[in-house]
Formats: C-alpha cells, structure tokens, sequence
C-alpha cells in the first residue's frame, strides 16, 4: 500500500524520514511588505512624519530613520535601490547604496542600531 510519502524508486523504498534527503529544503520564502508598512513602522519608531524621514533635511535625528528605512526596503521589501529612491524622495539610487553600505556599517558597530533594526524586520516579516 502506498500512500502520498511512500513509494519506491526503482528497487528502492521510500520512507518519510527519506523526504529530506531525496527533495532539497525549499529556499526561505520571500517576505511580501508593502513599503507603506515599513514606512510607517519606521516613523513610529524613530517618531518621525513621513516628510521628516523622506524629505531632504539632513538632521542626525532623522538619519538614523532613513537609514534603517533604506535597510528594512531592501532586506525586507527586495526592492531595487532605484525604487527605494522613489519611495524616499525620489532620490538618487547612489544615495540609497550609500545609506545601505552606512546601515550595514552601523549595525556592525552599534548594538542598539542592530537590535532596533532587527526588531523593526522580525515585526513586519511576522506581520507579512
């Protein structure tokens, strides 16, 4: 008798605890958040408006905001630099590859700029 997890291949019985062997773990799922969300997550976070975190002030308190929105948009959300661009401000892709690079630099150095931004990207995949 065979069932959806038994059969045999060529001589060979197959058993559900050969499942992992036989067929390759799919690769993790692609986490689907609207940009809007991390957005607004962001601005709660940092407590932002959203001119404050896609506008063109320069302000070290609304720094840190955009750099963890351009982390969270391209780890969490895969979008392309151009489009985190867009979603920000329309501003430059470079911009955006720079912020990235000082994202990953910062979540280096800075214990709490990890752990916020970890949090952030846990909150929104369970959300997701």
């Amino acid at each position: 008798m065979t069932n959806a997890f038994s059969f045999s291949v060529p001589g060979v019985p197959y058993q559900e605890q050969d499942r992992a062997k036989v067929i390759a773990p799919l690769p993790p799922a692609l986490f689907v958040v609207p940009y809007d969300r991390v957005l607004r997550e962001v601005c709660q976070a940092y407590s932002l408006t959203p001119e404050q975190l896609t506008g063109s002030e320069r302000w070290q308190c609304f720094m840190a905001g955009r750099l963890t929105a351009y982390w969270l948009l391209r780890t969490v959300c895969k979008l392309s630099f151009p489009q985190i661009g867009r979603v920000m401000g329309n501003r430059d892709h470079t911009t955006i590859i720079n912020g990235v690079r000082s994202a990953e630099k910062r979540r280096a150095k800075e214990a709490m700029f990890l752990a916020q931004t970890d949090m952030l990207a846990e909150r929104l995949k369970g959300s997701a």
